[in-house]
């Protein structure tokens, strides 16, 4: 059968036999244990040390090989099965930070693999394992208890994979043939949001030169200079829109009113 709760037993067998022997007929458990299926010694952290307590884990498996009678005492031979399976409590604890940690090494082996798939002759390759590197390792450095947390649990998650989006992002820039392409198709300015998130940007607003002996080319930085030059200027188009048509439902209702 299976213990579902601690098991408190002694090795002294003196200890068993006087609580068997009360009122009655009395049943002992005799237990083999052995190198790994055992039980901890509590005998220098007991109240009562003379009894000598080991203490086996919740679900204990118990394996009944034989049985015989001393006195009015029946005596059971078992052998011991421990759980090995359990989590401790620290473990318990530390699941949700265990599940971020590992979603960010697969996310790094995802974005080595990314950027080995892209022809990144400009240097930037490297430069952009390094740094979205960082940022995942970054995400499992906290202490576990914080990512039990819903709120901070899903943004741990949601900057493990912007990390890997921003890559793939910068990736674009760098395999692209221009930037009035990369415009049309609608990825401006989620590239230049990619590069500042990724620390590739200087306070001038330009690409990174060098990082780590790694050199950007001069054409890549052109290129991105110039995407996120034409994408300040279309934000900025897009802010006049909202008071532009305004103005024109005004206008148009102050035409019908005369």
């Amino acid at each position: 059968g299976v213990e579902f709760g601690f098991m408190s037993t002694t090795t002294d067998k003196a200890v068993a036999m006087n609580y068997a022997r009360g009122k009655g007929a009395g049943t002992v458990l005799e237990i083999v244990t052995g190198a790994i299926d055992r039980g901890a010694d509590l005998q220098r952290l007991s109240q009562y040390p003379h009894e000598a307590e080991i203490c086996f884990a919740p679900l204990t498996n118990l394996q009944v090989l034989g049985t015989r009678v001393e006195g009015a005492v029946l005596i059971v031979e078992v052998r011991v099965n421990v759980n090995l399976t359990a989590l401790t409590v620290e473990e318990v604890v530390a699941k949700r930070k265990k599940l971020v940690s590992d979603m960010a090494r697969s996310l790094k082996v995802e974005v080595s693999q990314l950027v080995a798939g892209f022809a990144c002759t400009s240097g930037l390759g490297d430069l952009v394992s390094e740094r979205a590197g960082k940022l995942l390792d970054a995400v499992g450095k906290f202490e576990a208890g914080e990512y039990n947390n819903d709120v901070f649990l899903k943004d741990k998650i949601a900057q493990a994979l912007e990390a890997k989006m921003n890559t793939e992002a910068v990736l674009l820039l760098a395999s692209s043939q221009s930037s009035s392409a990369l415009l049309e198709e609608g990825h401006g300015l989620r590239i230049v949001q990619a590069c500042r998130a990724l620390g590739l940007v200087l306070q001038d607003g330009n690409l990174v030169k060098d990082d780590a002996n790694t050199t950007i080319s001069h054409e890549l930085r052109n290129k991105f200079r110039a995407l996120a030059s034409q994408q300040d200027w279309a934000d900025e188009l897009s802010k006049l829109k909202v008071p532009l048509k305004s103005l024109r439902t005004a206008v148009r209702q102050e035409a019908m009113q005369t």
